[in-house]
């Protein structure tokens, strides 16, 4: 558990940008026992994104920028929070500082209440906003996969906005289409 945790936290430093190469650092020490020292070490190092190291990158929402949103506590979200989006000027905005040019899914993970209260829009990479659900209710689920391209390497930003009421939205997962 103790290595692939290590592995882990080394993926996300080199994908955060914190490890420079030939075993040298940036920001914080990657060495294994630093690592193992510092079990927390994960969450500072790159506190809003999880995991670009295997196919997906992970954001949690409660690390984007909110206008008229709220984070609440959900037992099973990553991070046990979620964020609700509170009236119909309510957004949740983050720019990933660097996206490779290609085609993506983005999807997110979330709760709908009911099928009045599931619905949220998704604006990415400057493309058409996309309203997007779960396909059940009451459940940790990923919402209807949102296709975009990054027309170059760059940011990327993301906009989540209000659908309907009580939509708990707990992360955003970018994939690369193949």
């Amino acid at each position: 558990m103790r290595g692939a945790m290590l592995v882990l936290l080394a993926a996300v430093l080199v994908a955060a940008g914190c490890a420079t190469g030939g075993g040298k650092t940036a920001g914080p020490s990657a060495s294994p026992d630093a690592l193992a020292a510092a079990p927390d070490a994960l969450a500072s190092a790159a506190p809003d994104v999880l995991a670009a190291a295997g196919p997906a990158t992970v954001i949690e929402v409660e690390n984007f920028k909110l206008t008229k949103g709220n984070a609440v506590d959900l037992k099973d979200a990553s991070g046990g929070k979620a964020v609700v989006l509170t009236d119909e000027a309510g957004e949740a905005e983050y720019t990933l500082p660097s996206l490779a040019k290609g085609t993506y899914e983005l999807v997110i993970r979330g709760v709908g209440q009911s099928d009045k209260e599931d619905a949220v829009y998704v604006r990415v990479a400057g493309q058409a906003e996309e309203r997007v659900f779960p396909e059940e209710w009451k459940k940790l689920l990923p919402f209807k996969a949102v296709r975009f391209t990054q027309p170059a390497d760059g940011p990327c930003k993301i906009v989540l906005s209000f659908g309907e009421e009580n939509v708990q939205l707990d992360r955003v997962e970018i994939r690369p289409v193949k």
